[in-house]
């Protein structure tokens, strides 16, 4: 009998940066580094766009409207066939997407899913269901929850997303796991960074740093009503984002957009700019994960957020600072405010961050991926 492969999949390319923000680039790595994963899977949506056009017609002309193709059988089934993969192969799949690799399964495949959200999770707390026919959403929801119970485990990246999974697709416990995802960053283009190379607090502004392109979802708003407000108590104050083009954004004397940073061609510059930051904010509405906190703390830069989602998971104690949205604003700033007048005080706090660097790499998620998986072996 053949060996059993290993393989990670998506709704798109596996083995390109440009899928999902990186993620499963990042993911897979770390993970053939660590001997986890032999291979990403190549599939190409963008083949598929004459028959979602298609779907989206006859399903506006039906149900009134005409999102959802990305959850059909259809879309799936013709998506996956791509891979030409034998179903008689021995093949255990990681996949970021629950409905990956359509269901049924070939009959020596085995599937784990690594999610940042269920598609529950998605249609309802990111508003993706109200494009979608009931009908549709309910169908999708039900092959996601019969996924699951097939898979052999369940991981995610936070604890929201896992006591969904517990909860509303009636996953055992024991059955669902949750591993942190890592920095999407080039770990070979890293340089070990020293404190006495870090901005201090003493002297020009506080530099509020943002990463991600859906600008308004994220909080940029805030951030700036945040640098607003310190301003207005002697401190001085900058917001530079990185992500959304600066035509884009609100015009603020504190915003200092840098634009979309290609990290394949870039990373050196991503890096320098990302150390040039005070603190890492993000203060999304909702957030299944933040991958840019872990970037920051990764680069030894603390961070903010809002108690929200997975954010929760990716601040550690100690490392940053939740706010809970009911005070956020005055909270925020009055924390901002304290390490930005005692430059003893930032010093420990970004030491402490330097100190814990590497634990937020995708390397450390592969490993405990790695004995997640030896486990079965016991």
């Amino acid at each position: 009998m053949s060996a059993t492969r290993r393989l990670l999949t998506v709704v798109g390319d596996a083995n390109d940066i440009s899928t999902w923000s990186g993620i499963p680039y990042f993911f897979l790595r770390a993970a053939t580094r660590q001997g986890l994963l032999d291979a990403g899977v190549s599939l190409h949506p963008k083949a598929l766009l004459w028959r979602r056009a298609a779907w989206n017609i006859r399903s506006l002309l039906l149900t009134s409207k005409a999102g959802g193709y990305q959850y059909s059988r259809d879309f799936l089934s013709k998506l996956f066939a791509q891979a030409c993969l034998s179903e008689h192969e021995p093949l255990d799949f990681v996949t970021h997407f629950p409905l990956l690799p359509p269901r049924p399964w070939g009959r020596a495949w085995t599937v784990t899913p690594y999610i940042d959200a269920t598609l529950k999770q998605n249609f309802d707390d990111y508003g993706a269901g109200h494009r979608i026919d009931r009908t549709h959403r309910e169908n999708a929801l039900a092959r996601e929850r019969d996924a699951y119970q097939a898979a052999k485990r369940v991981v995610c990246f936070s604890r929201w997303a896992a006591d969904a999974v517990t909860s509303f697709y009636n996953v055992p416990s024991n059955h669902c796991h949750v591993v942190l995802p890592g920095a999407n960053l080039i770990e070979e283009q890293v340089p070990d960074a020293e404190l006495s190379e870090m901005p201090h607090t003493a002297g020009g502004a506080l530099r509020l740093g943002f990463i991600g392109k859906d600008w308004e979802r994220k909080g940029l708003r805030l951030l700036l009503d945040i640098a607003a407000s310190l301003e207005q108590r002697g401190v001085a104050a900058e917001v530079v984002t990185i992500g959304p083009d600066a035509k884009e954004l609100p015009r603020h004397p504190l915003l200092r957009p840098q634009g979309f940073i290609d990290k394949h061609h870039d990373m050196e510059r991503f890096v320098r700019l990302v150390r040039s930051f005070h603190f890492g904010c993000l203060l999304s509405s909702v957030e299944a994960f933040g991958i840019s906190t872990f970037e920051c703390l990764r680069l030894g830069v603390p961070v903010v957020g809002r108690r929200a989602g997975g954010i929760v998971d990716s601040i550690p104690e100690g490392l940053g600072f939740l706010f809970d949205p009911e005070r956020e604003l005055d909270d925020i700033v009055s924390t901002l405010e304290s390490h930005a007048k005692d430059a003893d005080r930032y010093s420990a706090l970004r030491r402490r961050v330097l100190s814990r660097a590497r634990e937020f790499s995708w390397d450390r998620t592969a490993l405990q991926f790695k004995e997640l998986f030896e486990g079965d072996q016991l």
